[in-house]
């Protein structure tokens, strides 16, 4: 029989219908209900809402963030959907990592090279934009020379994916027995469960 893990009961509440409260008032009360909990090396499991539901995400996120980076092993945010109207990908993205919409993907040089301009992002923020795009350089004369080119093949729409310094592929035009009957194509079938190092 599998084990089930222990899960933390009880609830708190702040504010109500007849009070607006304010970014520091919501992040004080998440830090003080996260910091009460037994917490410590554990792995946490963040259930966001789905679209029906209105809520300040990214300040939520953060927030939670914050309180148990250090302290727990794991920290997953999980998006609750199947009961109600799902997010499409745009939404999801904005709200779990909005900052990309500002900074884009990039690579490191890019980032490191601008620090003045960029020290104020939060280093998670950075570290997911980086990761995607890879290693590559940045310099005021000659701008960013990446070492490959990200394109997304994807529902997102056109403009957003651009706007996050990425290529897009209308996912119509692509056809995967093509590029497999190609001898200079590699074909990674489900290749977001699977790593490769390149040579």
């Amino acid at each position: 029989m599998a084990r089930m893990a222990e899960t933390q009961t009880g609830s708190s509440r702040i504010g109500g219908p007849e009070q607006v409260l304010t970014d520091d008032e919501i992040t004080q009360f998440v830090r003080e209900q996260l910091d009460a909990r037994d917490l410590d090396g554990r792995s946490v499991c963040l259930v966001i809402p789905d679209g029906t539901r209105s809520c300040p995400i990214p300040l939520l996120l953060t927030a939670a963030h914050e309180a148990l980076a250090g302290r727990v092993t794991r920290l997953t945010a999980l998006v609750a959907l199947g009961t109600h109207a799902p997010m499409d990908e745009a939404h999801l993205i904005s709200e779990t990592h909005p900052e990309i919409y500002e900074i884009g993907y990039h690579c490191r040089d890019y980032f490191v090279k601008q620090w003045d301009t960029f020290s104020g992002v939060h280093w998670g923020v950075l570290a997911h934009s980086t990761h995607l795009r890879g290693a590559g350089t940045w310099d005021a004369e000659h701008g960013e020379h990446d070492r490959v080119r990200v394109t997304l093949a994807t529902g997102i729409p056109e403009d957003v994916v651009r706007r996050a310094n990425l290529g897009y592929l209308d996912p119509s035009t692509v056809d995967v027995a093509a590029f497999e009957a190609d001898g200079e194509t590699f074909v990674v079938p489900n290749a977001g469960e699977v790593l490769f190092r390149l040579r």
